[in-house]
């Protein structure tokens, strides 16, 4: 885990966090939302902070996260918010009737890569490639 030394970010990045605290602890209490809505919320506060955090290999900035890391914290929200503006559609839709949109396959293929690039850094290659491999034998298989 890298160690922030701009206080600038590290405080967004403590605000953050402790937003995703709040979120967590409310719905604890209050019970939770559809699952189409929890789901990419809990994504959305998650990855960002996956691709902050955790560098990408060993030749990374140990102190900062690098241009790319900031790139696909940005692009890990823009997913989960596509996907909460259209949640209504997704979860109104007809399995094999209605059609599936490009956008929406493009986003979906973006969050199965940002998800597996947080795991390769935050867990394991092992883990993500191995997820991966999954993925790809669900496809030929069908």
């Amino acid at each position: 885990m890298r160690k922030i030394h701009s206080l600038i970010l590290r405080t967004i990045i403590k605000i953050y966090a402790i937003l995703h605290s709040l979120f967590i602890l409310y719905t604890s209490f209050f019970g939770v939302l559809l699952a189409g809505i929890q789901r990419p919320l809990h994504l959305m506060f998650l990855l960002p902070l996956g691709f902050l955090l955790y560098p990408a290999n060993k030749n990374s900035p140990k102190n900062q996260p690098s241009p790319m890391d900031y790139i696909l914290s940005v692009l890990s929200i823009l997913v989960c918010i596509y996907v909460l503006v259209n949640n209504q559609r997704f979860m109104s839709r007809w399995l094999f009737v209605d059609p599936v949109y490009l956008l929406d396959r493009i986003s979906g293929i973006i969050s199965i890569i940002l998800i597996l690039e947080a795991t390769r850094r935050i867990v394991a290659p092992a883990m993500a490639a191995l997820a991966g491999i999954s993925l790809i034998y669900l496809y030929h298989e069908r």
